[in-house]
């Protein structure tokens, strides 16, 4: 039996998204967050990192600003495992366009 695509990014296993309007969804278990995407406006530039401190906190940029910090215990509590990471890029509502920038780096402290 062949497996049909999960209709949502939320819906994929073992995935951590952020954003849908003011929520995360850390696998499977939903909680709100205080970045909504649906605010943001035509040019600005948003990143992911996972830090590599130890503590594999979840930070989201907006143009080079920390908007958004998931502690690496949340994560860890909700099944995050020592595999590879993979991003996924649910287009919201008016979004028209994404490009992915591979070997970015992440703003200055």
């Amino acid at each position: 039996m062949q497996q049909r695509m999960p209709d949502k990014a939320c819906n994929i296993p073992r995935t951590f998204i952020i954003g849908y309007s003011g929520s995360a969804h850390l696998n499977g278990v939903e909680a709100r967050c205080q970045w909504q995407p649906d605010r943001l406006r035509e040019g600005q530039r948003v990143g992911v990192l996972v830090t590599g401190d130890g503590r594999e906190d979840l930070v989201v940029f907006v143009d080079e600003e920390e908007v958004l910090r998931v502690e690496g215990s949340a994560l860890h509590d909700t099944g995050l495992r020592p595999e590879p990471l993979y991003p996924v890029v649910d287009v919201f509502n008016a979004t028209l366009a994404v490009s992915l920038t591979p070997y970015a780096t992440a703003p200055e402290a």
